[in-house]
């Protein structure tokens, strides 16, 4: 059943046909990993939805869905709606976390939108302690940091 839903999804993705993937993305009840033990983390770029798929089978003990840098400009969004998306139908064994943009550059956008799942809000090239209690603001997740030193 779950093969069958990964199957629809990519071929929902590869048509583009937003109306399927947005009848396919309704949350589901999902606890966070709050294992602080893991060993290893594998980052993965979503704007690719072949590498979500892979999630299940990955051996890794934490999963890094990365909408920063290792993302274009242009695919940010479609990479986005790709983590909502696959995180609305899959429960995973993995601790997952979700790297945002930097906060003025749509990482407050992302935060709201990533509010509805348990994930990890990984906040890059924090350089304030007002970007910080922005981010305590925004969401009540797990949150990890990125300080940039000068």
């Amino acid at each position: 059943m779950e093969n069958n839903f990964l199957i629809k999804v990519e071929k929902a993705f590869l048509e583009r046909d937003l109306n399927t993937l947005k009848k396919l993305a309704v949350p589901t009840h999902r606890e966070q990993n709050k294992k602080e033990n893991y060993t290893s983390v594998l980052m993965l770029s979503c704007h690719n939805i072949k590498h979500l798929i892979k999630i299940p089978t990955l051996g890794a003990n934490c999963i890094m869905l990365n909408l920063e840098d290792g993302v274009a400009k242009e695919n940010k969004k479609e990479a986005l709606k790709n983590i909502i998306e696959f995180l609305s139908k899959k429960s995973f064994k993995q601790k997952v976390i979700v790297r945002v943009n930097e906060l003025d550059k749509g990482g407050i956008e992302e935060i709201k939108e990533l509010n509805r799942f348990k994930v990890g809000i990984r906040i890059p090239k924090i350089n304030y302690m007002r970007e910080l209690n922005k981010v305590f603001d925004l969401t009540n997740n797990e949150i990890h940091l990125s300080v940039e030193t000068k």
